[in-house]
């Protein structure tokens, strides 16, 4: 610390980008108001409930990755419209789902999961770290 003019002046010697884990995104950006774990459990429970072998196959490769699944549940829907924060694809993509669940009765699982996948088929999911998309 030092003074100019008389104020207090913090003086910045030494600058680094962060490191992932150094710093926590929902402290500084938009989140989701919802509970993420309880939004990933839904989604779970919607994954689990598909019973064609061959979507469930699918289903079940896309979403055992945890670095995906890291990715998927923390990024933004989008980056002006609609769930453009934290959290905001998880959000989107279960409401959806859910919504398809609801309408399609018993021939959810294709409606479901197809909503699940509409993200994922988009491209890659918006940044919200340093680290490498493998």
């Amino acid at each position: 610390m030092g003074k100019y003019r008389e104020k207090l002046q913090a003086r910045i010697e030494k600058i680094r980008p962060a490191q992932d884990g150094e710093y926590d995104l929902q402290s500084i950006l938009p989140s989701t108001p919802h509970n993420i774990d309880e939004m990933a459990a839904r989604i779970d429970r919607l994954v689990t409930s598909i019973t064609d072998p061959h979507l469930k196959k699918l289903m079940d490769l896309i979403f055992s990755n945890p670095q995906f699944i890291k990715e998927y549940e923390h990024c933004p829907g989008g980056s002006k419209w609609h769930h453009n924060y934290l959290g905001g694809l998880l959000e989107h993509s279960l409401g959806v789902a859910e919504l398809c669940d609801f309408i399609a009765g018993k021939h959810l699982h294709l409606s479901s999961s197809c909503w699940l996948l509409h993200p994922v088929l988009q491209g890659p999911p918006h940044p919200t770290s340093t680290a490498p998309f493998p």
